[in-house]
């Protein structure tokens, strides 16, 4: 299985990458190649439903 993903991440400090916040859950994009995630970006929740919402308005 291979290609982007996104996944939930609780527990761990995370950092935004949209706003900069520290947050404790956030969704992170990444890659899974040969079974293995590797991240590539963090959102919070909160940046995370605005991709989402203006995802969903573009259609």
């Amino acid at each position: 299985m291979t290609g982007p993903v996104w996944r939930r991440e609780r527990g761990e400090a995370k950092i935004c990458d949209e706003c900069l916040r520290e947050v404790e859950s956030a969704y992170v994009e990444g890659t899974v190649t040969d079974n293995e995630f590797a991240d590539r970006r963090v959102l919070c929740e909160d940046c995370y439903r605005a991709k989402i919402a203006f995802i969903a308005r573009a259609d």
